[in-house]
């Protein structure tokens, strides 16, 4: 079987080429942030309905911040569907099973597995087909993407076709034996739990059973965790949500989290997976941070904030198993122990959830005289967002992080920094209290002044 890894470097001009290419095979194509795996662009589910414009799309393409294309699965594209081999062994032991289908389907090379693509053949199902949760991967159909060659895996190698591409012919989704586990080690028993005083077994395709759980109740549970996201995903928070849906890693954590020996309870299982790798380090030098930042949103599931910290290792070795490898501190031992000193200073939770609902109100709501004095439109949304965050904490004041704020303006936090400081100036804020360095953030209090206000002169005059 072939062997082949990630090849590199990444090659802006190769991805604009084969995006031509894609674009006239008639696929719905999206831009790739670098360094994720996450669309570059907000509303990308509209390219579920309608294609971006080539033009627009390679504009986006060229710019810094994109290093992927990928393509969005299903009817706008086809019926192109992508069964996502998280395991080598498993996409090995389906080509043994379907040399002929493996020798013509389009498949990519990624960081650890295989992308296997196929045209599904119309069976009146339509959009009944979406995402199906697998202990080796994942099938993808409609209302989902996968990123294509030759994009930049967030390893730092890039995708690359496994032998020549070429077009696959619609089947049956029976014909291809995409809906079932292929990995030989799914139906292994897994013989340790997280405990504070063991380490995580492996490999991941075994993670969401208890000891002695058969894999037909694996194959339950993890289905509750896939209902459960696809709740969330018509009306849950957007951690959950997009997490959830879009990144294999928040998956492999909800199994983690779904094998403690003490395990939460499904319907918190997605928001805290989603909350772990939203915590994750890219690099050196964030760890501190991080772990902060990883605290300030489990204290949110705790009816007990006083809890003692350590009690949480279980939580803090999964958060670990996949930082280790990008921090410096290799020892496990003084990342608890500075989880338990972050633990102690938050002083307010995250509250990602209500900033989410908020802010979806304010994108809606009409701007008022308050928001109309600013030219600005990200500006004027700033201020109709925070107008909603008060009235949602009526007399108390509101908590908003210019991290927070970046991230659902679109934007950068100094940016985000700036605006809120001219909001302060305005007087249509308040500074209750100023966020610090160790990571607690502004507290505001909504005024709801405008300083163009007719201004009074002598003798009676007003401007």
């Amino acid at each position: 079987m072939d062997s082949s890894k990630d090849v590199g470097p990444f090659n802006r001009l190769a991805l604009l080429d084969a995006a031509r290419k894609y674009h006239q095979l008639g696929w719905s194509l999206l831009p790739i942030r670098r360094g994720t795996k996450k669309p570059a662009m907000r509303g990308w589910k509209s390219l579920q309905r309608q294609r971006m414009p080539l033009n627009q799309l390679l504009a986006r393409l060229r710019q810094p911040d994109v290093s992927g294309v990928a393509v969005v699965l299903g009817k706008v594209s086809g019926q192109l569907m992508c069964r996502d081999f998280d395991r080598l062994d498993a996409y090995e032991n389906w080509a043994q099973a379907h040399p002929e289908l493996a020798r013509v389907l389009p498949t990519a090379i990624t960081g650890r597995g295989r992308h296997v693509y196929g045209r599904l053949a119309c069976d009146g199902r339509g959009d009944s087909l979406s995402v199906k949760t697998l202990l080796d991967g994942e099938l993808r159909i409609e209302g989902a993407y996968a990123i294509l060659p030759p994009s930049e895996h967030v390893s730092g190698g890039v995708y690359t076709w496994r032998g020549a591409f070429a077009v696959p012919s619609p089947l049956e989704l029976h014909e291809f034996g995409f809906d079932k586990a292929w990995s030989a080690q799914v139906s292994e028993p897994c013989t340790q739990d997280l405990d504070p005083s063991k380490q995580v077994c492996s490999p991941i395709s075994r993670k969401f059973r208890h000891a002695g759980q058969t894999t037909q109740a694996a194959d339950h549970n993890l289905a509750e965790l896939g209902q459960f996201r696809a709740a969330h995903e018509d009306g849950g928070t957007q951690e959950s949500a997009r997490g959830l849906k879009e990144d294999r890693r928040t998956q492999e954590v909800g199994a983690l989290l779904a094998s403690l020996r003490n395990a939460p309870p499904v319907f918190l299982l997605a928001q805290l997976a989603a909350d772990i790798v939203a915590t994750l380090p890219t690099g050196t030098g964030q760890r501190h941070r991080c772990l902060f930042e990883l605290a300030r949103r489990l204290k949110r599931h705790f009816a007990d904030p006083n809890i003692d910290p350590m009690r949480l290792e279980p939580y803090v070795r999964i958060w670990w198993r996949y930082a280790e490898p990008v921090v410096a501190t290799k020892d496990f031992e003084v990342s608890q122990v500075d989880f338990a000193d972050a633990w102690e200073r938050v002083r307010h939770p995250w509250n990602g959830d209500v900033l989410e609902r908020t802010f979806a109100e304010a994108k809606r709501a009409a701007d008022d005289a308050v928001s109309k004095q600013f030219d600005n439109p990200t500006t004027r949304l700033l201020v109709r967002w925070c107008r909603i965050l008060q009235q949602h904490q009526a007399e108390q004041p509101f908590i908003l992080a210019c991290r927070s704020a970046a991230t659902f303006l679109d934007e950068l936090p100094s940016e985000s920094s700036r605006r809120l400081r001219t909001l302060e100036r305005y007087r249509v804020l308040e500074v209750v209290k100023r966020g610090s360095r160790d990571g607690d953030a502004n507290v505001f209090r909504y005024l709801g002044r405008s300083l163009r206000e007719s201004l009074s002169f002598p003798n009676g005059v007003s401007s």
